[in-house]
């Protein structure tokens, strides 16, 4: 058979840019599986380095779980408890003690039990007045500390009724807010009727500072610091408003100008209690310390800001008031820039004292505040005697005369000491 056509076999060869595309391909898979089994061995090394470190950080994090466990059954036993005592120190039962935090004034309630018992807990540390209802206006504040119990018994067995009157300056009986403070700063109060006579029943024995409220003020009673014995039943104490007292002016010794808001302060000590009587300079300067007592001798400290702190020591006689006019120094920053004889900051250097004739102050180890810069903030114009030492330099011993703008910053006072 023949056919129309002749039949031939034509041989097709690859062309070159075909063979060099699947030369790419195959490097590129090389490349590709090269990068894969990089890759997959940084996974496995830092999949083994996370199981090193979880091994690592397992038993800090077991720690933690523990103390969050331990705090958490410290916080369960931290509150308070006690017990209620009614009329012939017989234990109550069913009467509301109510606890209020100082800080968020939270208050928080429970019952005594048919023991007489009550309790609770779960308190943040901190201090907490204390009230129960079968004696109103004992009002009593604790220090609640963490993991402990603190104990308030009321009506308590060695407790005593402490009662007395209270008389103004002028010996007549008046009406008044008393505030008894102890060492654990418990607070308990009372209240004076129009006689001026006053109760407390269940006082725990102790020493305590009194403090009268009458006419919107308080006043701490230096001479009213009581003792209250234990196994006493009945204690009496009047107390007298005394009618002793500081006053006087402050102003600014430049200008002359009153320096308003000064805090001034005192303290006392009176049967073994110990107090402090506190008082501010108004707009006009002015200022009084009252309460004090006749014969006694007072430290008064001046404290004001942007002013040198003074004091004076007042001996009290029996006039009712003695008066003081206070000159207050104004204070501006002493900078000083301490370098050696090649012009390099010292930065460990010492200023060990500063002193005058007014002023008496240690000032060191005063810190650098950076690169050799000190400052010294609450002295006033005058000449100063300085002292300065340093490791690997010779000691330094100078006077400094201050000037009324003082030396600031930008324009320190300058003192080379000399590297050995």
């Amino acid at each position: 058979m023949k056919y129309p056509f002749k039949h031939s076999t034509t041989k097709v060869e690859a062309r070159p840019h075909d063979r060099g595309e699947e030369i790419r391909k195959e490097e590129r898979i090389v490349e590709l599986e090269e990068r894969i089994k990089e890759l997959t061995e940084q996974y496995e090394s830092r999949i083994e380095s996370l199981e090193t470190l979880l091994a690592q950080k397992q038993p800090l994090a077991l720690d933690c779980i523990e103390n969050a466990k331990i705090a958490e059954e410290a916080l369960s036993n931290t509150g308070i408890h006690g017990h209620v005592y009614g009329s012939g120190r017989r234990l109550t039962q069913y009467i509301d003690i109510r606890v209020t935090a100082e800080n968020t004034k939270k208050r928080q309630s429970v019952t005594s039990n048919e023991d007489g018992y009550y309790e609770i807990k779960n308190l943040r540390p901190g201090f907490y007045y204390t009230e129960c209802e079968l004696y109103p206006g004992d009002s009593v504040m604790l220090e609640v500390l963490l993991g402990k119990m603190t104990t308030q018994d009321f009506g308590s067995k060695n407790l005593g009724r402490l009662f007395g009157t209270v008389y103004d300056e002028s010996g007549m009986p008046v009406k008044a807010r008393i505030q008894f403070m102890g060492p654990r700063y418990n607070i308990i109060s009372a209240n004076s009727d129009e006689n001026g006579d006053y109760q407390v029943l269940d006082m725990p024995p102790d020493h305590y500072t009194v403090s009268i409220r009458k006419s919107g003020s308080w006043w701490n009673i230096p001479a009213a610091s009581i003792k209250v014995p234990e196994n006493q039943s009945e204690t009496k104490h009047d107390i007298h408003l005394s009618s002793l007292s500081i006053s006087g002016h402050v102003y600014d010794e430049q200008t002359r100008e009153p320096v308003p808001n000064v805090k001034i302060q005192t303290d006392y000590e009176s049967d073994g209690a110990r107090g402090l009587i506190i008082t501010e300079s108004k707009k006009d300067g002015y200022f009084i310390l009252e309460g004090l007592m006749p014969d006694e001798e007072y430290t008064v400290g001046f404290w004001p800001e942007g002013y040198a702190y003074k004091h004076i020591v007042v001996s009290m006689k029996k006039q009712k008031i003695t008066n003081y006019d206070i000159g207050l120094i104004p204070v501006n920053p002493l900078w000083l820039f301490i370098k050696d004889q090649f012009n390099e900051p010292v930065e460990e250097a010492i200023v060990y004292s500063l002193n005058s004739e007014s002023v008496s102050m240690a000032v060191g180890p005063l810190p650098p505040e950076k690169d050799g810069f000190f400052v010294i903030r609450n002295v006033g114009p005058g000449e100063y005697k300085i002292g300065i030492t340093a490791d690997g330099y010779e000691p330094f011993k100078g006077t400094i005369i201050l000037p009324k703008k003082g030396y600031p910053k930008d324009e320190p006072f300058q003192i080379t000491i000399n590297r050995l």
